[in-house]
């Protein structure tokens, strides 16, 4: 990506490099909300069941994917199967119209999922998350919690689900020179781990930004090269400007895959 950091897993010999830096693992099925994007059954992103046949993305997690795609509901560890997990092929993907793969404008994806009862089943282990009712700006200071396998310290995609607390960071100071000078839209909030130097990394992408007591504010889409650099924090899709393109994919797609 262009001067940015895209955090999906580039899938190689090498494996990823960094990660979720300064997390927890987070207790078994407390985010029964969040899915494990898996390509040829590798991670490469997370995100959030909003609906029961709807999961909500970053757009930039499918570039040039060769090889089945699947989502997996209810997981906690990405090798072992605990018996809750539920996996589901691609019915259609809608990566938003005005998508920008340089600048990561519009960095937002609906993905519909299919099985031979048409939708997951919800249940302790699997749950939706809410998604805000209506444009609006998530207020600087606004604390939020943010979950994902992305890479850990030791360079590798971390086995469990991993959290972190973040602060939303005025997107005016999130702008200045000495942060990320300019490259930021109204149509993103900037957010900042807790303490500072933890943030989400590769393999994160896509994952929700849950703020507000429980509805996803945000996706995660990009961040430095250095994923504990203070001074470029990572960057959310801002949900709420998109939910009247989210609820026409949601409320008039046929399910045809998008590409």
């Amino acid at each position: 990506c262009f001067r940015l950091f895209c955090l999906f897993v580039f899938i190689s010999e090498g494996g990823a490099s960094v990660g979720i830096i300064g997390g927890k693992e987070a207790a078994k099925h407390s985010k029964p909300y969040m899915v494990s994007i898996r390509n040829s059954k590798s991670h490469i992103c997370g995100g959030a069941l909003i609906k029961e046949k709807w999961v909500l993305t970053a757009a930039h997690c499918f570039p040039n994917i060769n090889g089945p795609i699947t989502l997996v509901l209810g997981a906690h560890s990405l090798s072992r199967r605990l018996g809750s997990e539920q996996v589901f092929k691609i019915k259609g993907y809608f990566p938003h119209p005005e998508f920008k793969s340089l600048s990561l404008e519009n960095d937002i994806m609906l993905v519909k999922h299919t099985q031979l009862d048409g939708k997951a089943k919800l249940n302790k282990d699997v749950k939706t998350v809410a998604i805000p009712k209506k444009k609006g700006i998530t207020a600087a200071n606004t604390k939020c919690n943010f979950a994902g396998w992305g890479t850990t310290e030791d360079k590798k995609l971390s086995d469990k689900l991993q959290e972190l607390n973040l602060t939303v960071i005025d997107i005016r100071k999130c702008n200045s020179t000495k942060f990320w000078n300019g490259e930021v839209t109204k149509e993103m909030i900037c957010a900042e781990g807790q303490p500072k130097t933890a943030a989400p990394c590769r393999g994160d992408s896509g994952g929700p930004l849950v703020c507000h007591k429980g509805v996803a504010a945000g996706v995660l889409s990009f961040s430095a090269g250095d994923c504990k650099d203070v001074f470029k924090p990572p960057v959310f899709t801002a949900v709420a400007n998109y939910v009247p393109w989210i609820n026409k994919i949601i409320g008039h797609s046929s399910g045809s895959t998008h590409k």
